[in-house]
């Protein structure tokens, strides 16, 4: 799983302020961000949080709460600690 070479390729979109081609058209960021992300594996996990910084649950039906404001994602290290690879906002 090369999930690293996806938000690079996202983040090359956003920090150049207009969206570049697709993966497969001329002058996209795709092939670079694809071949120099270190290769992976493992599980990718998600934590929501509310405004006050405190971790929510997901409702039934895999359905978001209405107080949830912000979110990562995270890997486990190789330590086994928790090493977030994207936030948002």
């Amino acid at each position: 799983m090369k999930l690293l070479s996806h938000i690079k390729e996202l983040y090359c979109q956003y920090k150049t302020e207009f969206l570049l081609p697709r993966a497969g058209l001329s002058e996209s960021v795709y092939p670079s961000a694809h071949s120099s992300a270190v290769p992976q594996s493992g599980n990718v996990y998600q934590r929501i949080y509310d405004a006050n910084g405190n971790e929510l649950q997901k409702l039934p039906g895999n359905r978001y709460p209405s107080t949830a404001t912000s979110a990562d994602w995270y890997v486990n290290g190789q330590n086994g600690n928790k090493v977030v690879i994207q936030t948002l906002p």
